[in-house]
């Protein structure tokens, strides 16, 4: 049995210690992976308390910084605009981008980084872009080898966070923004099947009745959590495999002891995002 981790990371999220926040959790507890942390169920863990904490500020579309701003990323604006062009729940009136941005990236990235997963003969690759405002075009800005993360998209190549796989198209992109981005991915900082324009027929078709032509989704990263309703971090296939298997051991008549042990097993390896997540899934169906 691994170390136990969560005492400490857990104690120090409850301090007013910002700067010790950030250093001992990125220190003491593996952003990408728990494999190996639990000493204890996973029951008795506060699913609140599993919070990954950014200091990245919001791009105002002026000379300074402004506070925080969440943007809406669901489907919703198609009832009130069947063009598909909206942005006003991403981008401001003013240009402010309600998504985090890399830094120094704000005078050329006008919109939120959206990505794109293409897999033909020409290969398999992962456009990186943004959504234009008032268009909702994709723009081009970079693209990498393979997917962000083990799993997201299949069972296919991951970018190693290197300039060998990372293919430049906007002079002002730097291997640095790429790899804030995959940081992004990796930490679960991100939402599922947002729609865009593009004519790439590579990339993923957006499925609703109400979609126009050339019309694609892909995952924005850099979204601000509304902790009323916090987006997924799960693709719709991944989240349908957490369903199943969390059914498999909550239909038979076992001791909370037992389920806590499975539902540790199903969360080995994943983002402390994700842990929350779960946990909050298997609470809402036990009336905890």
């Amino acid at each position: 049995m691994g170390k136990n981790r969560y005492s400490k990371a857990l104690k120090i999220l409850k301090s007013n210690d910002i700067d010790k926040k950030l250093s001992s959790v990125q220190e003491d507890v593996p952003t990408n992976s728990t494999r190996g942390v639990y000493t204890k169920s996973p029951l008795d863990v506060d699913a609140d308390q599993l919070e990954l904490l950014y200091s990245d500020k919001y791009w105002s579309g002026g000379d300074r910084f402004d506070g925080v701003r969440t943007g809406d990323f669901s489907h919703d604006f198609l009832n009130e605009d069947p063009s598909g062009k909206d942005t006003s729940r991403m981008i401001g009136e003013d240009g402010t981008v309600f998504t985090h941005l890399p830094p120094s990236s704000e005078y050329f990235i006008l919109g939120p980084i959206v990505d794109g997963f293409v897999s033909n003969e020409s290969g398999t690759y992962t456009n990186i872009g943004y959504i234009q405002k008032d268009t909702r075009q994709f723009v081009l800005l970079a693209k990498i080898e393979g997917q962000w993360k083990e799993g997201m998209n299949g069972s296919y190549s991951v970018w190693n966070g290197t300039s060998e796989g990372l293919t430049i198209y906007n002079k002002n992109f730097t291997l640095e923004m790429a790899q804030w981005i995959k940081e992004r991915f990796d930490n679960g900082n991100y939402v599922n099947d947002v729609p865009y324009f593009y004519n790439n027929s590579g990339v993923r078709d957006f499925k609703n009745p109400n979609s126009q032509l050339n019309m694609k989704v892909g995952n924005v990263v850099g979204v601000e959590i509304d902790p009323e309703n916090p987006p997924s971090v799960f693709t719709p296939e991944e989240r349908e495999r957490i369903n199943t298997q969390m059914n498999s051991f909550m239909t038979f008549r076992v001791s909370d002891e037992q389920r806590g042990y499975e539902l540790g097993k199903m969360m080995s390896g994943m983002s402390l995002p994700q842990i929350k997540e779960v946990i909050r899934n298997f609470n809402n169906r036990t009336g905890k």
